[in-house]
């Protein structure tokens, strides 16, 4: 069950066809990149966790 309603998580291997989902989603700087999207428009793709958190509207426990 997804931790938030109506989301849809889409994972892959860089240059795989899996999802058509993934397609022209590429790595930014080669790291592992999010894309959010909401009724078929996406903000700007993130590598950072907490601009990621604050996109989905969750908070991100710290453990430092």
């Amino acid at each position: 069950m997804s931790p938030l309603p109506g989301l849809v998580r889409v994972s892959g291997t860089l240059g795989s066809d899996q999802s058509p989902l993934m397609v022209e989603r590429p790595l930014l700087e080669g790291r592992p990149t999010a894309y959010v999207c909401e009724h078929h428009v996406c903000q700007a793709p993130t590598t950072d966790a907490d601009t990621l958190a604050v996109s989905l509207g969750v908070q991100v426990a710290r453990l430092d």
